[in-house]
């Protein structure tokens, strides 16, 4: 039998429902986001709020589950302890509390699993946040509902807290008899227990517990309610109490008498009420004591009285009856000494009848011995051959001449360097198979994908199946007509021609798009196309061209003719019209750009010309008309296309910019660090 230590100190204290609800929702306001990111991806925001129903959830379950736990269940305990429970704190009410609280557990997790779900569908900022409202607000409706529960619980906890530790196992004295018979002052001299003891009945109104020592063994004495003798239905709380620990610890019983003449309860009613406890006496030793004789003796009490405790001795289960004096002390440890003798040969005679309880006829009756007995079998081996089989397998005989693998990996550089060759101990049907060489590859092909057995009948089969599925197709299109429907040449060369420019598509998309993943997205704000190839695209979109390239011919014409015929201030000397086409027919010649002719004249300049520079830089230059974009015919349509463009690449500019490495703060002052409990103030 396992031992169980009860100990019901541990309880954590069961907070009120509104005080439960605080607990929850402001650990969950510490321990989760709460700041909303601006530019956040909806599914960001579902995972933000998802996080604060799925951490609310888990945390009033878990919560809810140790309350659960902590508390004992009634039907796992002693029933000692089970019993005094239902007593005390009445098991269905006790029952019904903690089936609550368990309910409420399941509720709250099937209303996060629900809004998680729901989350999942949420497609904007303000709907998922209504949906974690809605879910916190129903778990906290649920914590409210169970405030009774709590209420009682906290109460049970309080009150199971104060009990004495009382082990079922141990060896137990338990004191019983009427009230104010010296229980407790027995209690008192016998132990280092401090029970109240008063003049009025019914001082004492629970189980109290003390413990000593006698011949090196550790006994407790429970001093227990006294009780009055009555029908059971009509016996109270406090008396009820003395009733469970009497039913079910496995105890000897002193039952106190008292012989003086104050008491309010005559020997006859004493000895009535032990008549009508008898059947709780069964299997337990009873010892009588004759308390206050100093007061009243027992050879002072009348021929009645004395037959009535005659009686009592002659029961079965009493073993003596002793006169004692809490006052004087007399006789006093002699009651202890003589109720640990007692029970511990009870309890030495009872393991012993227990051994020896049932033979192999039967005739001794059936003890726990022989009900275990009865449940063991023994399987016996039936031999099936006449074949010898060792019990210890021969050890492998090695011959001299070979080495181990120990000696081999010491000769060939040791652990880390030397590695064995496994095949040595595959074990095959034909020992030359072992160091065949396995190819991964056959043919282009990979072995493992056609190693199976019967694979030359299974691709017959299939080829036989492929074979057979062609033949009914072109016979059903020979059947139908389609062969006459066959293309001509010229629709060939056309669909040869489109499926080739399928390819040719999908290998550049593909091209492009592995160089895209393996690049940075940065916006590239001048990108620069080449006119042919612009061309080139429109022609195969059927989209007429030419003006668009009679418009942008006209525009690169104007800009060379600029470089070489300037307007207003100029810091170079100017160049006339035959000096203009030379250096044009030189650039075209030897290919150099406009930018190496520009400073090629501003190397040109003489000192002699700088004045007149000078003097001619400071007239007023003429305004020239702003020029539209290439392939534009109108300078408004042209800032509205350069808006576009600078709005379409401001994203990706700032992506690009920003990065772990800039060691920049972009937002010097977060409102998660500079608002509620942990702003400026609070710290």
């Amino acid at each position: 039998m396992v031992k169980i230590h009860y100990d019901f100190k541990q309880i954590a204290t069961i907070p009120k429902a509104n005080d439960f609800v605080d607990i929850i929702l402001s650990r969950t306001n510490r321990q989760t986001p709460t700041v909303v990111r601006a530019r956040w991806k909806i599914s960001s925001i579902r995972t933000f709020y998802m996080r604060k129903i799925k951490f609310t959830q888990q945390n009033i379950a878990n919560r809810l589950s140790e309350i659960l736990t902590s508390f004992p269940r009634l039907d796992s305990i002693h029933p000692f302890y089970s019993d005094l429970m239902n007593v005390l704190y009445d098991r269905d009410h006790y029952k019904i509390a903690l089936s609550q609280l368990n309910i409420a557990k399941q509720l709250v997790n099937n209303i996060g699993n629900d809004y998680v779900k729901l989350l999942k569908y949420g497609d904007s900022l303000y709907r998922c946040k209504q949906l974690k409202r809605a879910a916190l607000g129903r778990m906290v409706k649920i914590l409210k509902q169970q405030s009774p529960s709590l209420v009682y619980l906290e109460q049970v906890r309080q009150h199971i807290s104060r009990l004495p530790t009382i082990d079922p196992y141990q060896s137990t004295l338990l004191l019983l008899g009427f009230p104010s018979t010296g229980k407790s002052s027995f209690m008192n001299k016998m132990t280092r227990a401090k029970v109240e003891v008063a003049e009025y009945p019914f001082t004492t109104k629970s189980l109290y517990v003390g413990h000593c020592d006698y011949n090196y063994l550790r006994y407790q004495i429970i001093d227990s309610p006294g009780i009055l003798d009555r029908e059971l239905s009509q016996r109270n709380t406090i008396e009820m109490q003395t009733i469970t620990a009497l039913a079910h610890l496995n105890c000897c019983i002193v039952y106190f008498i008292d012989l003086s003449p104050f008491s309010n309860y005559s020997i006859a009613q004493q000895c009535k009420l032990f008549q009508s406890l008898q059947p709780l006496f069964s299997q337990k030793p009873v010892i009588v004591v004759c308390n206050k004789c100093d007061l009243r003796p027992l050879a002072q009490l009348s021929s009645e009285e004395r037959m009535l405790l005659d009686k009592l001795t002659r029961m079965k289960h009493v073993h003596k009856v002793i006169e004692a004096s809490n006052e004087s002390l007399q006789n006093v440890e002699s009651v202890k000494n003589e109720a640990c003798d007692v029970l511990l040969s009870h309890r030495i005679d009872a393991k012993q009848r227990d051994k020896s309880a049932g033979g192999k006829d039967g005739s001794n009756g059936g003890g726990l011995s022989q009900l275990i007995q009865d449940r063991l079998f023994v399987a016996q081996p039936v031999k099936r051959d006449n074949k010898v089989r060792e019990s210890v397998k021969k050890p492998m005989v090695v011959s001299s001449s070979s080495q181990s693998i120990k000696e081999l990996e010491q000769q060939h550089g040791g652990p880390g360097v030397f590695n064995f060759d496994t095949r040595q101990h595959w074990d095959l049907k034909q020992e030359e198979w072992k160091y065949d060489e396995i190819p991964q590859f056959y043919n282009g092909k990979n072995i493992a994908d056609f190693y199976q057995k019967n694979i030359d009948k299974h691709l017959s089969a299939l080829e036989d199946e492929e074979r057979h599925q062609r033949q009914e197709e072109l016979l059903r299109m020979m059947e139908s007509g389609q062969m006459d429907d066959e293309l001509n040449a010229d629709d060939r060369l056309l669909a040869s021609y489109i499926w080739r420019k399928h390819v040719l598509m999908r290998r550049e998309s593909a091209h492009q798009r592995k160089m895209r993943d393996s690049r940075p997205q940065i916006g590239r704000t001048d990108q620069k196309i080449a006119m042919s190839k612009m061309t080139e695209s429109l022609d195969d979109l059927g989209i007429d061209c030419r003006k668009v390239t009679r418009s942008v011919q006209s525009v690169d014409s104007k800009q060379k003719d600029a470089m070489f015929h300037r307007r207003g201030r100029s810091r170079t000397r100017a160049i006339d019209g035959s000096l203009a086409n030379t250096m044009k027919s030189n650039a075209n010649k030897s290919g150099l750009d406009f930018q190496e002719i520009a400073r090629l004249q501003s190397r040109s300049r003489g000192p002699s010309n700088v004045d007149a520079d000078r003097s001619r830089s400071k007239s007023r230059a003429r305004s020239r008309s702003a020029a539209p974009s290439k392939g534009i015919t109108s300078l408004k349509a042209s800032e509205t296309a350069r808006k576009l463009k600078i709005k379409a690449i401001s994203a990706l500019n700032r992506k690009g910019k920003c990065h772990e490495s800039d060691r920049r703060i972009t937002n010097p002052k977060p409102t998660h660090l500079f608002k509620g409990k942990g702003g400026p103030k609070g710290r």
